[in-house]
C-alpha cells in the first residue's frame, strides 16, 4: 500500500490518459490488419493470403521473444527491419522456438523460486517480461513479427539483472570486475559506434540492412526505393544506370515474396521507367492497378509511361502504330496533358492522317492559349489538311503571341 501511494500521481494520469483513449478511440486494442506488411501472421497458399495456423503463430512468436534474448546478449548482426519473411514460418518442431520455449518457462520458474529468496532477481525478470510482452503480439497485434527499438524498456529490466548479479558474484573480485565490465563495455560501444554509422541517412540504412534482411518484402522495397531516390538525384549518367539496375532485382525479389505488394510495383515500375524501358514500366503500373485498382500514384505513372513510350517507339524506332497505341491510352489516362495531345499530333500528321492531326493540336491549343508554338503545329496542320483559312487564322496568332516566329512561317 506504502508503494501505491508514492506513485498515485503516475496512476491518475495513466487511468486519465486510458480513459481518454477509451472515450475516443474505443475500448479496442488492436484488430488483425489482412495486408502482409501489416500482418507478418499471414501467408500466401495456393496464391492467396491466409492465416497463419495457430501453432505457426506462436510458435513464431517465441522464437521472435527467444530472437530479442540473443540480440540483448550478442547483438549481431542488427537490421532495422523484421518484416515478412525476414523472421520464416516457424513450427514446434524447429528446435529454436523449443530453446526459447524453455527458456521463457525457465525464466517464469526464476521468478517463482527467487519471490522470497532475492526480489531484485524476481523483480529484474518480472520487469522484463511484462515490458516486453506488450510489443510480443500476444496481448494484442503490433503489425511486425518484432523490431529492436521494442527492447527500450525491458533491457532495463536485462540490465538491471546483469549488474546486480555482476556487483553479488563479483564485487569483490574488483579486477575481476574491471576487466569484465570493461570488456562488455568495449565490445558494446564499438558495436554500438558501427552501428549509428548505418544510420547516417535512408540510403545508407536500408542498401546496408538489406544484406541482413535479405527476405524482408518491406526492406527490399525499401533499399530498391532508396537507389531509386539516389538514381534521380546524380548527375552520373552511368551512376545512375547502376542506382537502377541494382533496384531492379531487390524489387523482384519483394514482389516474388509479397505478390499482392503494389508499391513495389510502382518503384519497380519507376525503375523501369528511368531506364527508358517503357513497355516493361507499363506492365509494372498495371499490375500495380490490377492489385490496388484506384492507385493514384500507379495511374499517374502509368500516363506518362504510355505518352513517353510512345515518343520512343516514333522518334526512336519509327513505329508510329505503336507509338499511336501507346500515345491514345496516354490521352485516355491524361486527356488534358499538352505533351501527349502534341505528340498524337505529331504522329497523326507524320502518317499522313492531317484530319486527326488538327484534332489533336486543337486540344493542345486549348491547354496553352498562350504558347506561340502550339499555334504553329496547329498552323501547319491545317495547311497540310488543305484548309488555308484555319492555317492563315492560326499562323496570326502566332505572330500576336511571339513576333519573332515570323520568319518560321511560310
Amino acid at each position: 500500500m506504502k508503494s501505491l501511494t508514492s506513485i498515485w500521481t503516475a496512476l491518475l494520469g495513466t487511468f486519465a490518459f486510458l480513459a481518454i483513449r477509451t472515450a475516443i478511440l474505443g475500448f479496442n486494442f488492436g484488430h488483425t490488419p489482412g495486408e502482409l506488411m501489416n500482418n507478418p501472421y499471414l501467408k500466401y497458399q495456393d496464391g492467396l493470403l491466409v492465416s497463419f495456423s495457430m501453432q505457426e503463430k506462436f510458435a513464431t512468436i517465441f522464437f521472435t521473444l527467444g530472437k530479442y534474448i540473443q540480440l540483448l546478449l550478442f547483438p549481431h548482426p542488427l537490421t532495422a527491419d523484421y518484416y515478412p519473411r525476414h523472421i520464416g514460418v516457424m513450427n514446434f518442431t524447429d528446435v529454436t522456438v523449443i530453446i526459447s520455449l524453455l527458456l521463457y518457462v525457465f525464466l517464469g520458474i526464476l521468478i517463482v523460486w527467487f519471490w522470497k529468496r532475492d526480489k531484485i532477481i524476481s523483480f529484474s525478470i518480472l520487469y522484463f517480461i511484462i515490458t516486453l510482452s506488450i510489443v510480443s503480439n500476444i496481448v494484442f497485434p503490433i503489425g511486425t513479427n518484432m523490431s529492436e527499438r521494442f527492447m527500450f524498456m525491458p533491457s532495463v529490466g536485462f540490465c538491471l539483472l546483469m549488474s546486480y548479479l555482476l556487483f553479488k558474484y563479483m564485487g569483490k573480485r574488483r579486477s575481476m570486475s574491471m576487466i569484465f565490465m570493461g570488456a562488455i563495455l568495449c565490445l558494446y560501444s564499438f558495436k554500438t559506434i558501427t552501428r549509428n554509422v548505418v544510420w547516417k541517412d535512408n540510403f545508407t540504412l536500408y542498401t546496408t540492412d538489406v544484406k541482413v534482411s535479405s527476405n524482408s518484402a518491406k526492406g527490399l522495397n525499401a533499399a530498391g526505393g532508396s537507389l531509386i531516390n539516389a538514381a534521380e538525384n546524380t548527375k552520373d549518367e552511368n551512376q545512375r544506370k547502376e542506382y537502377l539496375n541494382q533496384a531492379i532485382p531487390y524489387l523482384q525479389k519483394a514482389i516474388k515474396i509479397h505478390p499482392q505488394y503494389k508499391n513495389a510495383y510502382l518503384l519497380l515500375g519507376n525503375a523501369h521507367f528511368y531506364l527508358e524501358q517503357y513497355p516493361d514500366a507499363v506492365q509494372q503500373y498495371e499490375k500495380a492497378l490490377q492489385v490496388s485498382p484506384g492507385y493514384t500514384e500507379a495511374l499517374n505513372n502509368l500516363g506518362f509511361a504510355y505518352r513517353d513510350a510512345g515518343r520512343f517507339f516514333g522518334e526512336k524506332q519509327g513505329d508510329l502504330e505503336k507509338a499511336k497505341r501507346y500515345l491514345t491510352k496516354a490521352f485516355e489516362l491524361k486527356p488534358t496533358d499538352y505533351e501527349t495531345l502534341r505528340l498524337l499530333g505529331v504522329a497523326y500528321g507524320m502518317g499522313k492522317n492531317h484530319q486527326n492531326a488538327v484534332k489533336y493540336f486543337e486540344l493542345a491549343v486549348e491547354q496553352r492559349p498562350q504558347d506561340a508554338q502550339a499555334y504553329l503545329n496547329l498552323a501547319n496542320a491545317c495547311r497540310n489538311y488543305g484548309d488555308e483559312t484555319c492555317a492563315r487564322l492560326n499562323f496570326t496568332k502566332v505572330v500576336e503571341i511571339d513576333p519573332s516566329m515570323k520568319d518560321k512561317i511560310q
